[in-house]
């Protein structure tokens, strides 16, 4: 996770755009810290039980905004993968409602439900029907 920001720190090193060293070191130095920092943040238990006025986690916000490695490592902690918002919506229908791909498969592969029907613009769907629906297919 903290791997990938670095490598891609180090390629553009390696590429002449950086001319001081110093300042790489400080850049990868930063992102290992800000990684840690937030991979603290969502492996804690208070991420499980606080929620936003509508119901939503962070769990249910980072399947939203496609943060692959914060779900990966919510997955992998026992988090429960169907938890509801107040409209019935899981973090799987919140990835596929924002066309997420990479994010849908993780929480498949992690065994989130595809049967659950949630609300959305006042309609009902479940994950899939959504996702045609948002005009992902």
């Amino acid at each position: 996770m903290a791997a990938v920001a670095v490598s891609q720190v180090e390629e553009v090193a390696k590429a002449g755009l950086v001319k001081d060293e110093s300042l790489v070191e400080l850049v990868v130095e930063k992102t290992q810290e800000t990684q840690g920092a937030l991979m603290d943040v969502a492996l804690a238990p208070s991420a499980y039980r606080k929620t936003d006025s509508i119901g939503m986690t962070m769990f249910h916000c980072c399947a939203a905004l496609g943060i692959d490695w914060a779900v990966k490592a919510m997955c992998a902690t026992g988090v429960d993968l169907n938890h509801t918002d107040s409209r019935k919506r899981t973090a799987l229908h919140w990835a596929v409602a924002r066309g997420n791909e990479v994010i849908v498969a993780s929480l498949l592969n992690a065994g989130a439900k595809t049967r659950c029907v949630a609300e959305w613009d006042g309609k009902l769907f479940t994950p899939a029907e959504l996702a045609i629906y948002c005009g992902h297919e």
